[in-house]
């Protein structure tokens, strides 16, 4: 029986060479200073408000605006002040955080 020793892959070596090059490189992430300038906090904030709690504030209106069916059935023995109230909860209120809210204010 003749016995073969594994051959090693040449993407394995390449792949290698790449990390230990990677490592060597001199840390130049570090060398830029933090931007803590007043515009470039509130382009955080503002991105922040933008991807996060707006994206949460239409899931908000789009489930609001499926509960206020069976909320309305169930407060309109109420009165329309009751319906009211549901509508201002389950689907003004939403609304005006994702549509009237200024961008970056909380």
């Amino acid at each position: 029986m003749v016995s073969r020793s594994p051959r090693k892959s040449p993407l394995i070596a390449l792949v290698a060479t790449l990390v230990a090059a990677v490592g060597l490189l001199p840390g130049s992430a570090g060398a830029v200073p933090p931007d803590d300038s007043p515009g470039a906090q509130f382009y955080a904030v503002a991105a922040f408000d933008l991807v996060i709690l707006r994206t949460m504030g239409m899931c908000a209106l789009i489930v609001g605006t499926g509960l206020f069916l069976p909320s309305a059935l169930v407060s309109s023995p109420g009165g329309r002040d009751a319906i009211g109230e549901a509508w201002d909860r389950f689907v003004s209120e939403p609304a005006a955080a994702v549509f009237e809210r200024p961008l970056g204010e909380f």
